[in-house]
């Protein structure tokens, strides 16, 4: 009898130990500024242990790692955190954007990270709450179309990486700030930037074009122009007017890690 009370205890007490692991392993860990919710399937931006990081939700400059779960955002009102200066929501299932058009916070926000999602197209309204947002990576998804304004509310965007979708044609006014554009391995064949445009870095490297696109006097840049052998060929005779393009493929830090891309807001 004795013995059976034993092995009773012991399977309670080993049933109590992987019920007290499942737990904490659907936990987000917080730490300093970020609280850290990545590859724990969820399904919403919200967590179980939300109290747990009042201190880090306190600070300022809150970094949310969503990254590697099962989000969609569908019918789904984007957290009121007012401090959040950077969202990682890459490898999710988010395939609209509608929740951040619908977001009355992120006055704040700085850094948005959607890259490795089903997106397959951005709406004007989408991004209009994100007056703020300085760094915007869409990259490896399934963008088809852009309507034209997306880009306008986005005063302060430095960072736009729109590289590996479907997109065929690309138009945008370029915001003051921008420095950064990545739109390599889409299928691009007409693409065209208005204002003045002070960027450091285009890459158009990879994609449909016949013909260069039209420039002017504002694009000062270095431009990668690789993966249109042809086209390149026919700038390399005109080395006196396009002397800042390279028709060689650009390799550029890519790797998963936020904080190498990521853009402090002062």
């Amino acid at each position: 009898m004795e013995c059976k009370q034993v092995e009773y205890f012991i399977n309670v007490i080993f049933i109590l130990i992987i019920y007290k692991i499942r737990i904490s392993s659907s936990s987000c860990k917080c730490s300093g500024s970020t609280i850290d919710c990545s590859r724990l399937k969820l399904t919403r931006m919200t967590w179980s242990n939300r109290e747990e990081c009042n201190e880090t939700l306190s600070t300022e400059k809150v970094v949310l790692d969503f990254s590697h779960n099962q989000i969609s955002l569908t019918g789904e009102r984007i957290l009121p955190l007012e401090d959040v200066e950077t969202i990682d929501l890459s490898y999710n299932n988010i395939d609209q954007l509608l929740g951040f058009g619908q977001s009355t916070l992120h006055s704040y926000l700085s850094n948005l990270v959607l890259s490795h999602n089903s997106i397959k197209s951005i709406k004007e309204n989408d991004l209009q709450s994100l007056s703020s947002l300085k760094l915007l990576d869409v990259s490896y998804n399934r963008i088809l179309c852009i309507e034209e304004g997306t880009f306008s509310f986005l005063f302060r965007l430095e960072y736009l990486d729109l590289s590996w979708n479907h997109l065929t044609t690309f138009a945008m006014h370029c915001p003051d700030s921008i420095e950064v554009l990545y739109f390599n391995n889409n299928r691009l064949h007409t693409f065209i930037l208005e204002g003045t445009c002070n960027f450091k870095e285009l890459d158009l490297t990879s994609n449909n074009f016949s013909t260069f696109p039209e420039t002017d006097d504002s694009w000062k840049g270095n431009i990668y122009f690789g993966g249109n052998p042809e086209v390149c060929k026919s700038l390399e005779e005109r080395e006196d007017v396009y002397t800042n393009i390279q028709c060689e493929i650009l390799v550029k830090f890519k790797a998963g890690n936020l904080k190498g891309r990521m853009v402090r807001s002062n």
